[in-house]
């Protein structure tokens, strides 16, 4: 079974149908010129070394995970859509994940509770020592979208991020949920 995070949001989001593209405010700025940009040579150095700073930093293993839904905030949608989700607020899914030595450094993001059908890509994966933050763009048929946020302390063989979620093209206003999510490796991989 499939963490509750995906299931609660991608739940909205079938709910909340699409309403096409949403603007994102996350562009960069480019440098001006050639002069100002990463020498090719020490940015394929700076990425390799921090790849192996990550891949010490997670375990390959079997990792048990904890799922907690702290807040559910959908003010503008039908009370109909809120009932249900406010009823997961407090609730915990644990489930299980195998974590492979060769996304040690990175793990896919089904490994921090995606379904691999909703297609999810990391927009941002960074860390400073045990500090990580994580940001990942999901979506589903229909051009549904969910933007999740993840902060906290990722180390070999546990990490504790707090969590925040948001359906990013919803025509039935903000909705937003928030939580927790701990995970810590329990032993080899079966099988």
């Amino acid at each position: 079974m499939k963490p509750f995070l995906f299931l609660a949001t991608f739940g909205l989001l079938a709910l909340t149908g699409c309403s096409g593209d949403s603007d994102d405010a996350d562009s960069k700025a480019q440098p001006a010129n050639a002069a100002e940009r990463a020498n090719p040579r020490q940015s394929a150095a700076n990425r390799e070394a921090m790849i192996e700073t990550l891949t010490d930093s997670l375990q390959p293993g079997m990792w048990a995970l904890d799922f907690t839904i702290t807040t559910i905030d959908a003010p503008d949608a039908p009370q109909i859509l809120r009932r249900p989700l406010e009823g997961l607020r407090g609730s915990t899914q644990s489930y299980r994940h195998c974590l492979p030595a060769d996304q040690a450094g990175r793990p896919d993001p089904e490994f921090f509770g995606n379904d691999s059908a909703h297609d999810c890509t990391y927009d941002t994966f960074s860390q400073s020592g045990d500090f990580t933050t994580i940001r990942m763009t999901c979506g589903a048929s229909g051009g549904r979208r969910a933007r999740t946020d993840l902060q906290g302390t990722l180390g070999a063989k546990s990490f504790d991020l707090g969590m925040a979620n948001e359906v990013l093209n919803s025509p039935n206003g903000k909705i937003r949920l928030a939580g927790k999510l701990t995970g810590k490796r329990v032993g080899e991989c079966e099988g």
